[in-house]
């Protein structure tokens, strides 16, 4: 039995087309194509392997309609179950405005959006071929170079699987500070907020090569590239990437630097990292999607904050009001927005290396779990 679906944008039925080698539903009138789960993740797939990827056949085709139809935003539903369509900014910051269903994670892209998906995943060819470059990353050496005009435009590539912008998340507030009073200057956090901005400003001016840095996983799990598990700590895809991780590591990382000691701060800094890192090699063999970021490494801050602050209050901004609520339910549900999003989308659909944030988090957690059950022991021990 044939089910005719109706496209979310315009009402007409969708027809299916084969688009970059994958089966989409494509809307006649609009010109924009619904995928079901898992196929934009073969699409970006498909477009960023491809050398001749249909960029400026996509741009040309997007102008043409946006001229002769006004697609509103209002009321957009699921051509499968009828859900309403929720709309998120592909991997946070790349201006590129996609609609989900929650339920089936089936995602509308509308006519428009295909040459901005193109270009971002592709890469700016007036700009660079970093998008190319990427993703073949056995030809890296000439393509990453460009890398650099990417950071002066102050884009990132969503080839770049960002593990980041923790506070962007949906439903979430913005966090501001803490109530737990800094006992001690929190040096070991400073220094590594000034080396990861530092080292981001290096690679902006090419003083620094950006491909030593990118954490491969299809490299990785061959066995190549090894020390890329902490290199790629240091590496950022913008401006607002490494501003957002920063101002995470500065609200956190002060409180945990003071149970933990400045001697164990920077290792349990690279584990948790180095961890994240690996959970994503796990998770993705084959990905030849580099993965960037110090996210995984401070989600694991956070991890200990919430091990050994889990009853700390935490201002954050609703609105224009400023509310406290406990660090313990705040984390806990950024946690758990973390995880569902690990185990149902790809950091091919989202450009957020989820799995990272999680993997990082865990791993953060039960060494401050350790820690405390450590200090107790000895604590007994001392009564004695």
């Amino acid at each position: 039995m044939i089910v005719n679906l109706n496209c979310p944008a315009c009402g007409s039925w969708l027809d299916a087309q084969n688009e970059q080698g994958i089966r989409v539903d494509v809307c006649p009138k609009c010109s924009g194509i619904w995928f079901d789960r898992d196929e934009i993740r073969q699409y970006v797939e498909q477009m960023s392997e491809d050398p001749n990827t249909k960029s400026a056949e996509l741009r040309t085709k997007a102008i043409k309609v946006v001229r002769h139809s006004q697609i509103t935003q209002e009321h957009r539903v699921c051509p499968h179950d009828g859900s309403e369509l929720t709309t998120f900014n592909y991997a946070y910051n790349s201006n590129v405005f996609l609609d989900r269903c929650e339920r089936c994670m089936g995602i509308w892209v509308d006519a428009e959006e295909l040459p901005k998906l193109a270009t971002y995943i592709r890469g700016n060819p007036v700009l660079d071929r970093l998008g190319e470059g990427l993703a073949t990353h056995t030809e890296k050496v000439s393509d990453l170079c460009e890398a650099k005009k990417n950071y002066r435009a102050g884009r990132s590539n969503s080839h770049l699987a960002a593990a980041v912008h923790m506070h962007t998340v949906r439903g979430l507030p913005i966090p501001l500070k803490d109530d737990v009073p800094t006992k001690r200057f929190p040096v070991l956090t400073l220094a590594l907020i000034v080396s990861l901005f530092l080292t981001f400003l290096l690679m902006v001016s090419d003083v620094v090569p950006v491909n030593h840095f990118l954490l491969v996983p299809s490299s990785v799990a061959a066995g190549d590239d090894i020390y890329t598990l902490f290199t790629y700590i240091f590496a950022h895809a913008g401006f607002f990437h490494v501003l957002s991780n920063l101002f995470f590591l500065y609200l956190f990382g002060d409180n945990v630097e003071y149970r933990i000691g400045r001697t164990w701060s920077f290792p349990i800094f690279l584990l948790c990292g180095v961890a994240a890192g690996i959970a994503e090699v796990i998770a993705n063999p084959n990905s030849t999607v580099p993965i960037v970021g110090a996210s995984g490494a401070i989600s694991g801050i956070v991890g200990a904050y919430c091990g050994f602050y889990p009853f700390a209050k935490l201002k954050v901004l609703v609105g224009y009001r400023i509310m406290t609520v406990p660090a313990g339910i705040y984390i806990g549900l950024w946690f758990v927005i973390q995880f569902f999003y690990a185990i149902s989308t790809s950091s091919l659909d989202t450009g957020v290396a989820f799995i990272a944030h999680v993997a990082g988090f865990v791993m953060g957690f039960l060494i401050s779990l350790v820690m405390r059950f450590s200090q107790r022991q000895t604590d007994r021990w001392e009564a004695f």
